[in-house]
């Protein structure tokens, strides 16, 4: 079986960068990313999940960044999903997190976000749920 591991986030800087130099003299900055999704029930409530996930950034994608990150950044992340696991056997406990491959800044606090988020996604390639016959309200499972 063919595997795919690849993710793109849209998202908010959530908690202040912390970036930490390694024994081998490479750069890494960690932080949490948070991001909403909504949707509609068939009630007509709107409902907002939120998510939270650690990220880390390696040297390469840090000297690619115009400006150091803050709280409060929009940014779109690429990246890898990882996982790892620690304890012992019958308690192990799990935390998974991301490894960026690519990072685009948005916008920061109270800067418009339109025209970057338009550059990064052309509107011939942005498709709203209508476009493709979906009625989030009517087909959600619960």
């Amino acid at each position: 079986m063919a595997q795919f591991n690849y993710l793109s986030i849209l998202g908010k800087v959530e908690s202040a960068p912390v970036t930490k130099t390694l024994t081998t003299g490479t750069n890494i900055t960690e932080f949490t990313l948070g991001w909403e999704d909504s949707y509609i029930a068939k009630n007509g409530a709107k409902t907002v999940n939120k998510f939270a996930i650690d990220v880390t950034l390696w040297d390469a994608i840090i000297k690619k960044l115009d400006k150091p990150l803050q709280a409060g950044d929009e940014i779109i992340l690429e990246g890898r999903l990882r996982s790892s696991s620690w304890g012992p056997e019958g308690a192990k406990k799990t935390k998974h997190s991301i490894t960026a491959s690519n990072i685009t800044l948005i916008g920061t606090p109270g800067t418009p976000k339109l025209d970057t988020v338009k550059k990064v996604f052309p509107q011939s390639t942005v498709k709203t749920p209508q476009d493709d016959g979906v009625n989030f309200v009517d087909e959600m499972p619960f």
